[in-house]
């Protein structure tokens, strides 16, 4: 039947027996509930059941054990107003009925499992070596909820669904995550991606942070937005992205794109005019069954990592794909319908290079630039490109004027050569500018062999 604990008085539940409650209890004093025995809720009108917990504002529900909290099929529901307290044992305490919360959640102890979804506001509070854990089920935004506290608070499964805002101090380390139409104003300003996976479509029009996980549903990164891709953990693609900002990656976990239709899987990009996918790293992009894509429209670069960079879809480019460091190893397919192939030169064996596995149909713009203010001496030389075979040729070139540039295509690689360098080469432009029909201040110019050294003469105006 119905039970009510009055302001003041006290329901103490102990000892290794099960126990049963199928009438509703209305909380507004301390419960208070020890030893091993389970307690279990059950909500089945048509059973003539009606368990369900009301715990008021200024009740106490003191969890002082590990024993499981059970429901009988799933459709009871904790609803707290006041204190939900685990202030004993040092293990989990699995809590399975769905728990509606708009007060405070206090976990002193070991680790409340949340196993049935709920309704997330008010506090959540985890102290120092304890934790909450956001487990299963469906769980649901109200208000703003706040977690704290020092212990670890986690959603690691289910489905959370957040409405206005990110959950301060709430980790995503798993389950899926949905974002309600008005989330953050409508689009991703500010989300840290630790282990969740990201459902639906979503927009980006400030920054987004991955550090682990998936990203399932269709993502787009807006003008002057940034995707961030980082940390060591392995995360995949299932969806379309579509890259009109900066997509920065680095960190050593590999990046899987996966597409298969008939699995739910659309995992391609789409790297648009004006976009920046930049490769600060030399982990792996890598494809789930060979159908994968990489469409360049913009730019992709990789602009750090010493050693390879290995890139498995299929490279589409009619923008630019510029290697500054490392190697681009592209090993399924390359197909230039115009756009550039460009390398940066930062000495005469640091410069970027771009390997493509079997045969490189070759076409389109390659460029050289010369990076941290390094000019090559006459006679350098520097294979940028390398192939299994090639056909077509480049048609246009995009080589730094100050030079004179030789190129050959041999066999299985493409090198480009300074011929000579017969004028003097600015790479820092004078601080006085050029002012057309003005004598400008003397320039003094430090006069270098071509290995470095800097002539004996002082500056020479």
């Amino acid at each position: 039947g119905a039970l009510t604990v009055m302001s003041n008085a006290v329901l103490n539940i102990s000892g290794s027996a099960g126990k049963d409650l199928e009438g509703p209890l209305t909380n507004a004093g301390s419960v208070v509930w020890t030893g091993s025995g389970q307690l279990v809720l059950l909500y089945r009108p048509d059973y003539g059941y009606y368990g369900v917990v009301y715990n008021q504002p200024g009740g106490l529900f003191d969890i002082q054990t590990d024993a499981l909290l059970e429901n009988y099929n799933g459709n009871e529901a904790f609803n707290n107003a006041g204190t939900l307290r685990k202030s004993a044992g040092s293990s989990i305490s699995y809590f399975s009925p769905q728990l509606n919360n708009t007060g405070t959640v206090d976990v002193e102890s070991g680790t409340l499992a949340l196993e049935n979804g709920g309704s997330v506001g008010g506090q959540f509070t985890a102290a120092s070596g304890a934790g909450i854990n956001l487990a299963s089920g469906g769980f649901v935004q109200a208000g703003s909820p706040v977690f704290g506290g020092g212990g670890q608070n986690q959603f690691t499964g289910g489905t959370l669904t957040l409405i206005s805002d990110v959950i301060p101090g709430l980790a995503l380390n798993g389950g899926s995550l949905v974002l309600a139409p008005a989330f953050q104003g409508g689009n991703i300003t500010n989300l840290a991606l630790t282990g969740v996976t990201l459902t639906g479509t979503n927009t980006v029009s400030g920054v987004l942070n991955w550090t682990a996980g998936v990203i399932a549903g269709a993502l787009t990164v807006m003008s002057n937005a940034v995707l961030n891709i980082s940390g060591s953990a392995g995360k995949d693609l299932e969806g379309p992205l579509t890259n009109a900002g900066s997509v920065v990656w680095t960190g050593s976990g590999q990046l899987v794109l996966l597409y298969r239709p008939d699995y739910g899987y659309y995992g391609v990009v789409y790297n648009q005019p004006g976009g920046l996918f930049d490769i600060q790293t030399d982990a792996l992009l890598e494809n789930y069954n060979g159908n994968e894509a990489f469409n360049n429209a913009g730019t992709l670069r990789k602009s750090a990592g010493s050693s390879i960079s290995y890139f498995s879809p299929q490279l589409n480019n009619t923008g630019l794909v510029e290697a500054d460091a490392g190697t681009l190893a592209i090993g399924n397919g390359f197909t230039p319908t115009g756009g550039e192939l460009r390398f940066g030169l930062s000495s005469l064996i640091d410069y970027g290079k771009i390997n493509i596995a079997g045969n490189a149909t070759l076409g389109g713009t390659v460029g050289v630039a010369w990076l941290g203010g390094y000019v090559p001496a006459t006679n350098n030389s520097f294979t940028v490109l390398s192939y299994g075979s090639y056909s077509g040729l480049f048609t246009a070139l995009d080589l730094p004027a100050a030079a004179l540039w030789a190129t050959n295509y041999s066999a299985t690689s493409f090198t480009v050569t300074v011929a000579s360098i017969n004028m003097l080469a600015f790479t820092t432009q004078p601080v006085s500018g050029k002012i057309p029909g003005m004598i400008l201040p003397p320039v003094m110019v430090q006069m270098e062999y071509p290995i470095g050294d800097p002539v004996a003469a002082s500056g020479v105006p």
